[in-house]
């Protein structure tokens, strides 16, 4: 379905209460939501994300000067008014890595067509790279149902005209907005975990020019992150993986150990392009062949 207004949110947020879809943490007490009624709403989820989207601890320097930056907004959001600020440094710094190594690609970051996240957030990143990139057809985005929502808020916000934002809930529906450009496509990681091999083939078909994580890989089972490097190894594209040395959670597949190398099954067949360590994350670029 393509998400145009409050009723579209609303809609979405009412049919995972309603079915418990299996990537849904809205009844988990994980969330330690201050529910305003029985089940969570976009607000409740909303004042989750709040504290972390208003907080920020990375200072921009030697950034590109052609990178254009995400200004910091007040947003009428559906839970009071949210500086967007956030994750937002953390990705431009990111992307910054990126760009100075750009030499090395295929082809320049600016004739990147189709971008896929693995974990996108509230949508920080999109933001980002449709800001810098006006070719890009589709940007989609595999991640929980509850960050999917809050990223469908966001961005229809940030670009109410500009973009078609879409909501997956069967791999069938890729094939119908393939046609179109501009597009924003949201799939919850529970209908992806359903139908892997009809997702990666249509994937393969729209020819990925990039694979991106930051952050959330290691916030994930072993299980989960084997099966998004097979995703990755047949994309034969870039992969940008920007993730702490430790998970935050107790099921968290540790990518890095205390300063050892990164632990990725696939690295062997990976062409290691450029990695950057730094006292909060570690990152790499890695060519798939």
């Amino acid at each position: 379905m393509i998400i145009k207004n409050d009723k579209d949110i609303d809609s979405i947020v009412t049919k995972i209460n309603d079915n418990k879809s299996d990537d849904s943490l809205l009844n988990d007490v994980y969330w330690k939501l201050p529910l305003e009624s029985n089940r969570p709403t976009i607000s409740d989820l909303w004042k989750v994300s709040n504290g972390r989207i208003i907080e920020n601890s990375y200072i921009l320097d030697n950034i590109d000067s052609s990178i254009k930056i995400p200004q910091v907004r007040n947003l009428e959001l559906a839970y009071d008014k949210c500086t967007t600020q956030c994750t937002t440094n953390k990705i431009v710094s990111q992307y910054n890595f990126l760009l100075k190594n750009q030499a090395q690609f295929k082809k320049p970051i600016s004739l990147f067509r189709n971008i896929l996240e693995i974990g996108g957030g509230f949508g920080s990143a999109i933001e980002v790279y449709y800001l810098n990139n006006s070719l890009i057809e589709n940007y989609l985005n595999i991640d929980l149902s509850e960050s999917l929502i809050l990223c469908a808020d966001y961005l229809r916000r940030i670009f109410p005209e500009e973009v078609n934002i879409y909501w997956i809930n069967h791999p069938d529906e890729l094939n119908e907005i393939g046609k179109k450009s501009n597009n924003i496509v949201l799939i919850p990681v529970g209908v992806y975990s359903k139908h892997i091999l009809e997702f990666n083939s249509i994937f393969n078909k729209i020819n990925i020019d990039l694979v991106y994580n930051s952050c959330s890989l290691v916030e994930m089972t072993k299980q989960m992150v084997n099966i998004y490097f097979k995703l990755i190894d047949v994309q034969k594209c870039l992969f940008l993986c920007c993730n702490q040395r430790h998970s935050q959670n107790d099921s968290g597949f540790n990518l890095r150990a205390e300063g050892g190398p990164f632990d990725i099954p696939f690295l062997k067949n990976w062409r290691t392009i450029a990695v950057d360590n730094n006292s909060v994350e570690s990152r790499i670029i890695l060519d798939i062949q």
